[in-house]
């Protein structure tokens, strides 16, 4: 009716009977165990299982989803080398970070505190902001204050979500507020990228009614946030650690 000629490149068949979910659902699926209390062995074949599998869909869906499969089926043992593995993994996959600090909220465990550094570093270097304050929390999870180098970093990359999670945990604000009274007042987008920092630091009271910064607070309605308490940062709560030996010497 419209004189349409077919186009054999942009033709397609496939076969009408599909899976309701993705072939790598399915696979782990079928390898995971029936047990609630997976030992640190089964947790390694099924965590290695999926990283294999990740190799075939690597946009992290597959780890993710391992890792929080398991995350309620864990023993004693299996939740340590849990959690030593994905912060092992979590260098180069950062969607585990959530779920491992939700795993050490619910059951306190020390890390391998070389290797959180390793990863903060990484992740400040390829500025992923998310992965960033991920770390901070896990630092503040396991009652380990943020190195000082590392706040260094954070600051130095202009990460402004970095930044917040410092201040969210109450540490290296004055490496935040050097950084914020650095910023050329003239170049208001540049302030407009650091407004969450601006009121923050301002309803702390590191903010001076005579401060440069003053300014800006006043003609962008953060004065009225300030006046009615509103903040963006709520404080995580500690878990004390009940394990002496740092999770080390595991070889994956």
């Amino acid at each position: 009716m419209y004189l349409l000629s077919l186009n054999a490149s942009k033709i397609h068949i496939a076969a009408l009977r599909r899976p309701s979910v993705e072939p790598w659902i399915l696979g782990l699926r079928s390898r995971l165990s029936d047990s609630l209390s997976m030992s640190a062995r089964q947790v390694v074949d099924y965590l290695d299982y999926a990283v294999s599998l990740n190799d075939q869909e690597p946009d992290g869906s597959v780890v993710k989803y391992a890792a929080r499969s398991i995350a309620n089926r864990l023993s004693d043992d299996g939740c340590r080398t849990y959690c030593a593995y994905l912060l092992n993994l979590a260098v180069h996959h950062p969607v585990v970070l959530p779920i491992l600090c939700n795993v050490i909220e619910k059951m306190p465990l020390s890390i391998e505190l070389s290797l959180l550094d390793i990863l903060m570093k990484r992740h400040i270097l390829y500025r992923r902001s998310d992965a960033v304050a991920w770390g901070v929390y896990l630092y503040r999870l396991t009652q380990n204050p943020v190195p000082h180098d590392i706040a260094t970093e954070i600051v130095s990359s202009g990460d402004c979500m970095g930044m917040a999670a410092l201040l969210a945990v109450r540490e290296h604000e004055d490496l935040v507020e050097s950084f914020v009274e650095s910023l050329d007042v003239s170049y208001q987008y540049r302030l407009d990228q650091y407004w969450i920092l601006i009121h923050e630091l301002d309803r702390l009271g590191r903010i001076a009614p005579g401060d440069r910064l003053a300014a800006y607070v006043n003609s962008t309605g953060l004065e009225q946030l300030r006046q009615e308490n509103v903040s963006f940062l709520v404080e995580p709560r500690s878990r004390m650690v009940d394990v002496d030996e740092a999770i080390d010497g595991i070889d994956f």
